[in-house]
């Protein structure tokens, strides 16, 4: 649980594999980025900020900004952030990668109904959360067989 006890903890560890990014404002904590590196990569792995001051302060932006250059002083050649939140991660110069995923049903019946019924639950949930970023899929892309099945 991300609650004080473990952010005060991560906060005082000195592990270089982590770093807890804190914005403040006076003493008082108004956001945090979560920031896990392995390798050349670093993930933003967990946001949390007082979203009545983010629009003044730009927390979110800040937050990242950082990310980033923690990433970078740590040789980082490619930084992932969470699957939220798109427009600002544009707006910061992010580019969106596009990801599949395979399910299926251990059982026909479902299964057969979920092939007919998910693809097109899924391409409008998608165009959904992606707004003016949705990007139609290229249909001549070829998909792994166990994708398609």
């Amino acid at each position: 649980m991300l609650d004080h006890a473990f952010l005060t903890a991560l906060a005082g560890a000195d592990d270089p594999s982590s770093r807890l990014v804190v914005c403040l404002e006076g003493e008082r904590a108004v956001g945090f980025l979560l920031c896990l590196f392995a390798g050349t990569g670093a993930t933003g792995a967990r946001i949390g900020l007082d979203y009545r001051l983010n629009h003044d302060a730009a927390i979110y932006h800040n937050l990242h900004y950082a990310a980033v250059r923690l990433a970078m002083a740590a040789g980082c050649r490619h930084i992932r952030f969470a699957q939220t939140a798109y427009e600002p991660k544009v707006e910061m110069g992010c580019a969106l990668v596009e990801q599949w995923h395979a399910m299926t049903h251990l059982r026909t019946l479902p299964r057969a109904v979920l092939r007919r019924l998910l693809p097109a639950a899924l391409a409008a949930a998608r165009a959904d959360a992606l707004g003016p970023h949705h990007r139609a899929p290229n249909h001549r892309e070829k998909r792994s067989s166990h994708a398609a099945r």
